[in-house]
């Protein structure tokens, strides 16, 4: 049944969201990424073709499978009790990416009337205490009202923060020194469920070994090194440096304003010298 299945079927639509390392994401104009690698692999196993959706963010890719644009979710971060309520089935978790929590330098952790910031349609880690949540669209709008201190903390894989931080600078965060979290990662599926396809694809899931996994999770988690050069990433990385530059350009500034001054005082006791020697040649001539 499955085979024949398979046969019949069409590519499937994977909602992704977009340029979000290490899940999905374009490096040296060609796409790459776990749910990528993932998929790849499920393909291998059954022979279905896939094609990527890309979403804006978390919420807007859930949107899409819940309103038909996409099949499935490819890297649902949540438990089977979330997506229920969600109207989602998920299959069995195919990875998981240990998550950091990190705080505003001004806020202390553990304490009362903390706020979390999280993405929208993500659900609360369990073990983190936060007395509220703030959502926002993305993890990197996350960080920034951490930041500027709208919030008090947030959680993300680790590997996701390296991501931003890689682009971003955050003089004001630092880490949480917390129990062990995870996310896991799984498929998700609107319900009800295509069975046909909910079938093959959970069994594949199934099959995956503990290197194949691992394979996927190397190639796709690597290191990155090119940080975008900014402004602000200068001026908070080479503060000593930063602090020359700016009194070398205040005293030049000094240095013209005085130049400026200087000339105009110069100009102004040549007009005065001009005037009283005009004055002096007047008298002389009235005398004469």
């Amino acid at each position: 049944e499955d085979r024949a299945f398979v046969e019949q079927a069409p590519t499937i639509r994977v909602a992704v969201v977009g340029d979000l390392y290490p899940v999905y994401y374009e490096r040296n104009g060609a796409y790459r990424g776990i749910v990528k690698g993932v998929f790849d692999l499920i393909g291998e196993r059954t022979g279905l073709a896939f094609e990527y959706v890309k979403a804006e963010n978390y919420q807007a890719a859930l949107d899409m499978v819940l309103a038909g644009e996409a099949d499935v979710m490819g890297g649902f971060m949540d438990d089977e009790y979330y997506a229920n309520d969600m109207g989602l089935a998920l299959t069995k978790t195919y990875t998981t990416l240990d998550v950091v929590v990190l705080r505003n330098k001004s806020s202390e952790y553990p304490s009362d009337g903390l706020v979390l910031a999280l993405p929208q349609g993500r659900d609360k880690p369990a073990g983190i205490k936060a007395a509220r949540v703030e959502y926002y669209p993305s993890y990197e709008l996350c960080l920034e009202a951490l930041n500027k201190g709208k919030v008090d903390l947030t959680c993300l894989p680790a590997s996701y923060a390296e991501g931003l931080y890689t682009d971003h600078y955050y003089a004001n965060i630092t880490p949480v020194a917390v129990d062990h979290i995870e996310s896991n990662f799984s498929i998700a599926f609107p319900q009800p469920v295509d069975s046909e396809l909910y079938s093959v694809v959970n069994k594949a899931v199934n099959s995956f070994s503990a290197e194949e996994v691992e394979t996927v999770l190397s190639k796709n988690v690597i290191s990155l090194t090119n940080r975008q050069v900014s402004i602000q990433s200068v001026l908070y990385d080479n503060p000593v440096a930063t602090l020359a530059a700016a009194l070398v350009v205040l005293l030049l500034i000094v240095g013209v304003i005085l130049l400026i001054a200087r000339s105009k005082i110069r100009t102004r006791i040549l007009a005065l010298k001009l005037e009283k020697a005009e004055e002096t040649g007047r008298a002389k001539s009235d005398f004469l």
